[in-house]
């Protein structure tokens, strides 16, 4: 599987038609993915990501949309707004999950802001504060976020 790495501290724009976009170090700017994305542990990456699936395990401040599932592991600290058909968070989210479907909270997770999904799992030991909406309230709460997005 191909990866192409983006290096910079300038804002740019990416676009990757690869199955696999990997940032290892610092990126500013906007990122679309036609496959998945993967933030490397110890990357620093501000921007607004588009893309199939996301890995974060690195820093991350902006908007991610991944159209299918996202993972922040436990070394990722995120601070934005994050959409995803099913999230896991191991690491740290500081503003909002909008997750169409389930989103798990492990026992080393820390999320602090506003939830908005489907299902919602936290293990014992995960940390939230914040409000959240779970069930049948999802699909409009979605929706009027990705319409302000």
């Amino acid at each position: 599987m191909p990866s192409r790495s983006k290096k910079s501290s300038k804002s740019r724009s990416a676009k990757s038609n690869f199955s696999t976009a990997r940032i290892s170090g610092q990126f500013e700017g906007q990122i679309n993915a036609a496959g998945s994305l993967h933030i490397s542990q110890g990357a620093r990456c501000k921007a607004n990501v588009r893309a199939s699936d996301v890995k974060v395990e690195g820093s991350f401040e902006g908007n991610i949309a991944a159209q299918n599932s996202m993972s922040i592991g436990s070394s990722a600290r995120c601070k934005g707004s994050v959409h995803a058909s099913s999230l896991h968070v191991d690491g740290v989210i500081n503003g909002q999950a909008f997750v169409n479907g389930r989103m798990d909270l492990s026992p080393s997770a820390q999320m602090q802001g506003h939830i908005v999904a489907s299902r919602l799992v936290v293990a014992d030991g995960a940390s939230f504060d914040g409000r959240c909406t779970i069930g049948k309230f999802v699909s409009n709460a979605n929706n009027a976020a990705r319409k302000a997005a």
